[in-house]
């Protein structure tokens, strides 16, 4: 992986996003069934205003009647830093060190969003990146 290589080249691109209004047990069901550990918060007007992880789930599932009273933007992380998708992956690897984040939406340049990073992002690249390089040195090595 070249740290100088687009975000865009690495982000997600497959996004969960809910309303500030959806009910936990909703978020619940979202975190299981698409194998997920981000879901972005969107208020009416589709402008992000959060994100939930199951980290803030797991905070709050043991409180009484939980899935029932408290809604997304009770528990989310409000008002997220965003990077754009054309910063380098560099930039983002240091975002997401210094501030400890778990994941960063990505937008584009008109700041439309288009993207999530997270480290395990970055680590699932690093690591085709080693097995590919691995894979094509074992076959120079057998070669007569």
């Amino acid at each position: 992986m070249n740290l100088k290589d687009k975000i865009e080249t690495i982000m997600s691109s497959r996004l969960t996003i809910v309303k500030e209004e959806t009910p936990v047990s909703e978020l619940k069901k979202l975190f299981k069934r698409r194998l997920i550990h981000h879901i972005l918060v969107e208020n009416n007007l589709g402008d992000i205003k959060g994100i939930v992880s199951t980290e803030d789930y797991a905070r709050v599932s043991g409180f009484p009647s939980t899935d029932d009273q408290l809604l997304a933007q009770h528990i989310m992380t409000k008002d997220p830093i965003t990077i754009n998708s054309a910063l380098p992956i560099k930039t983002a690897i240091n975002y997401l060190l210094d501030n400890q984040y778990r994941a960063m939406p990505v937008i584009d340049d008109k700041g439309a969003l288009v993207g999530l990073i997270t480290p395990y992002d970055i680590m699932s690249r690093l690591m085709a990146d080693f097995e590919n390089k691995n894979l094509n040195s074992e076959r120079v090595n057998r070669l007569p």
